[in-house]
């Protein structure tokens, strides 16, 4: 036997060995995505749509607010099946106005919430005032008008709402966030105009804690700030940009029961933050073949920790299941 040959085909098998072994532990060592989609809700089949608002019932029925012509609020079960939708152009009980009277006069807006016993509750924008329905769209009642005093929303139009769990009614507008009880009644305000600790250029409430703290996307200020339960500042975090812990213009923020902090940025991402706004992480694709995100409008989570995403460009809900901490 030729002993080179043999210690070189002892050598080039050890070698081969290792760098097998090294790949199976590269590949092992591979960690998963920080955030697995699980289904797809195409919104598109009920014509154009542009999917803004979402909000998550406790058997996982999906309701979105449709800001294209048809300005609607569309439902779908927990399993992307279209179930009915409710509204339509105009001022009586049940109608909506979504878009501005003309281009210069605000954004196009419409969102939605749930309370805990099912009642979903519709931030009319430019009627200025919030209707309520139960789950099959049956119009039950309404609250607010257009205004700066307690109780009226700031012109241009009633903002983003949130329903806590005491089904406080939480409704921001450009300047300031106003708290009502269920049934419409004003409790409280907070914010005014700028820049300033406390101040908005765009408020958007998305999140209050078990220490009652709100969590709320400063819009124009690319920032999220949180306030105590008495709407004193507590600390903010973000600046303009895209990279990590900054803002494009941040448009809705999730708290899931792990105390993490999803917040749906206009760059079309999605970052998490804990409650002191350290940052965790971030995604920017639904994964799966599908492509980037088109145009995050909204976003909103379910009892089982799950995270839908509203992309208003795609005509599309995306649902992600998050990996644990």
């Amino acid at each position: 036997m030729n002993i080179n040959k043999y210690i070189v085909t002892i050598l080039g098998a050890a070698v081969l060995a290792v760098s097998s072994g090294m790949s199976q532990s590269v590949l092992a060592e591979k960690p998963k995505p920080i955030a697995e989609l699980v289904r797809v809700i195409d919104t598109s089949h009920q014509g154009f749509t542009s999917v803004t608002s979402v909000a998550i019932d406790a058997e996982q029925n999906v309701y979105v607010t449709d800001n294209s012509e048809a300005q609607r609020v569309l439902k779908y079960d927990k399993r992307g099946r279209f179930v009915r939708s409710w509204g339509g152009p105009g001022s009586g009980p049940g109608q909506f106005i979504f878009i501005p009277p003309n281009p210069d006069a605000g954004p196009t807006a419409g969102f939605l919430a749930l309370d805990s016993k099912g009642y979903v509750f519709v931030s009319d924008a430019y009627n200025s005032r919030v209707q309520k329905f139960d789950s099959d769209g049956h119009f039950i009642m309404q609250f607010g008008a257009s205004g700066d005093a307690n109780g009226q929303f700031d012109p241009p139009c009633a903002g983003p709402i949130y329903i806590d769990k005491h089904d406080n009614i939480w409704v921001s507008t450009f300047p300031r966030v106003q708290k009502f009880d269920r049934q419409g009644h004003f409790l409280a305000s907070y914010g005014s105009a700028g820049s300033a600790n406390g101040q908005f250029m765009g408020a958007a409430l998305g999140a209050v804690d078990k220490k009652g703290n709100l969590f709320i996307a400063d819009l124009f200020n690319a920032r999220v700030q949180k306030l105590d339960a008495n709407g004193h500042f507590l600390k903010s975090w973000g600046t303009p940009g895209t990279g990590d812990g900054q803002f494009f213009m941040p448009v809705g923020i999730v708290l899931d029961d792990q105390s993490r902090l999803f917040v749906a940025d206009n760059s079309n991402r999605i970052q998490i933050f804990n409650t002191d706004g350290q940052y965790v992480g971030q995604w920017d694709a639904p994964g799966k073949g599908y492509p980037a995100f088109g145009a995050i409008a909204g976003i909103a989570g379910d009892r089982q920790g799950n995270i839908y995403v509203a992309d208003s460009e795609h005509a599309a809900i995306y649902v992600f299941r998050v990996r644990p901490s």
